[in-house]
């Protein structure tokens, strides 16, 4: 009998006012890690940022000097693979409105992607940019709670 491994453990953390649930963002990671299958990760931290503090990592780590929406670091520490997710609100209610969304959905959306990209999905070619939109849309519609829940009509 094959034996289950464990779901990595999940954390999320706001250094900003992101009106969304925190539980229903660990749920949501959750899910996606379980549908994916964790492939050695043991923990995934998301933190919620705002877009001075994503500028901040964006430019320390990548060079470009502006806000993005969301970064992943997969780190390998003492007791395995751990991963961490940055998601800009900032970014999030913008896209939000951009694109006709509810703040929860387009902050599904960036945790979703960041996740996807822990687990070794690229979106820097063509092909591997459709298989993981299609992956985000499948994530969408699929969640436990399809999308993260606002505390307001955001």
């Amino acid at each position: 009998m094959k034996k289950k491994r464990p779901l990595p453990a999940v954390e999320v953390f706001s250094t900003t006012e992101a009106g969304v649930s925190p539980v229903s963002i660990k749920r949501l990671a959750e899910h996606v890690l379980k549908e994916e299958g964790a492939k050695g990760i043991r923990r995934v931290s998301v933190i919620l940022v705002n877009n001075r503090e994503i500028r901040e990592l964006n430019s320390r780590f990548l060079k470009k000097n502006r806000p993005t929406d969301v970064m992943s670091f997969p780190l390998d520490g003492p007791d395995g693979r751990t991963g961490e997710v940055y998601a800009s609100v900032d970014m999030a209610k913008d896209q939000a409105v951009r694109f006709a969304v509810s703040l929860g959905e387009e902050l599904s959306r960036l945790v979703i992607h960041g996740i996807l990209h822990l687990l070794g999905y690229d979106d820097r070619h063509p092909n591997p940019r459709k298989i993981m939109k299609a992956r985000e849309e499948h994530h969408l519609r699929t969640g436990p709670l399809a999308r993260i829940k606002a505390k307001s009509n955001m």
